[in-house]
């Protein structure tokens, strides 16, 4: 697990603006939190209504002074974040403020780090090593842990006030964070139970097929909708679009990652563009009202249609496909 932590700091230091948005950014106050008395179990209880900021002026290139000023609030906050190994929802999880409300625990998820464990330890024999699986773990446990930073950092500065980013309607720093990174939300979706990648002639033990979904989109809305739970949604903005793309991802950029000369070299060089998934190939998805998907096949030019695709893209055998020359 300990290259996932050192994966994450790359990736912390890779976003430095958008922490510096945080910390320093210009923001609107859409409305303003306020307390609010509810009833319950014959009592008065006191609930607070959260408030909406929005930051509207976000920098994606900082001067040295800038981004040493960001480096020192992230390790003046990062002191008062815990880490609890357990059982939580996903490979990492903020399971609660403390008291008082100046400190954050992040659960890491126990079976995860399992994962991580028996992925490394297949490296260190003679047999054939599961490298897909062992740099797939490594990237999603960077990702997981920075989108909780991401949440730790906004709380312990502005409070639990919902918090929007330009242009997007929905209020999730850890989403937000992750697009930045890696160029959107990396899951696994299921691929008719065939397998989807092999390591030295053998089949790897990643279950399903690995994809980059855009942020914002339709299915983190409604499915946090179907749980109870639905994100604060601005209804000035227009709201995410029925279909999006699932974007096919390549083993090879994980691995990539993964490798410290990659950090030293390309990283330093290129940038954060190097960092993020490349979007060459992908599949139309539409979503439903309980959040599950199933695949859009209906035409480009179908007047039907509810998914134009993207400047620079054509439907090639039903994949959206980037054209080389764009």
């Amino acid at each position: 697990m300990s290259f996932g932590i050192q994966l994450t700091l790359h990736l912390i230091e890779a976003t430095l603006p958008f922490f510096h948005t945080i910390f320093f950014g210009k923001y609107t106050e859409l409305e303003k939190g306020k307390r609010a008395r509810k009833a319950r179990q014959g009592r008065k209880a006191i609930k607070r209504v959260l408030g909406k900021i929005w930051f509207n002026d976000e920098k994606t290139v900082l001067t040295e002074e800038e981004k040493d000023l960001t480096r020192r609030r992230l390790e003046d906050i990062a002191s008062r974040i815990y880490f609890k190994v357990g059982t939580v929802k996903g490979a990492c999880y903020i399971q609660r403020l403390l008291s008082p409300k100046d400190s954050v625990v992040i659960g890491i998820d126990e079976y995860f780090c399992a994962a991580l464990e028996k992925a490394h330890k297949s490296l260190q024999t003679s047999e054939p090593c599961d490298a897909a699986l062992y740099a797939y773990l490594q990237v999603d446990f960077a990702s997981a842990l920075g989108h909780e930073l991401a949440h730790a950092m906004k709380i312990l500065t502005h409070g639990k006030d919902y918090a929007y980013f330009g242009n997007n309607p929905v209020a999730e720093e850890g989403l937000e964070w992750q697009h930045r990174a890696l160029g959107g939300f990396i899951r696994t979706v299921e691929n008719y139970n065939r397998p989807n990648y092999y390591v030295d002639g053998a089949v790897s033990g990643i279950n399903g097929m690995i994809v980059i979904e855009d942020i914002p989109n339709a299915r983190s809305v409604k499915q946090y909708a179907a749980k109870g739970a639905p994100l604060a949604i601005r209804q000035d903005l227009p709201t995410p679009p029925s279909v999006h793309i699932l974007w096919n991802t390549s083993i090879v950029h994980f691995i990539k990652l993964c490798q410290t000369s990659f950090w030293q070299n390309e990283f330093v060089e290129k940038g954060l563009t190097a960092v993020q998934f490349p979007k060459n190939t992908g599949g139309r998805m539409l979503v439903k009202d309980d959040g599950s998907e199933q695949y859009y096949e209906v035409d480009e030019n179908d007047p039907g249609n509810l998914a134009p695709l993207p400047k620079g893209y054509v439907l090639i055998q039903k994949l959206v496909t980037k054209i080389p020359w764009t």
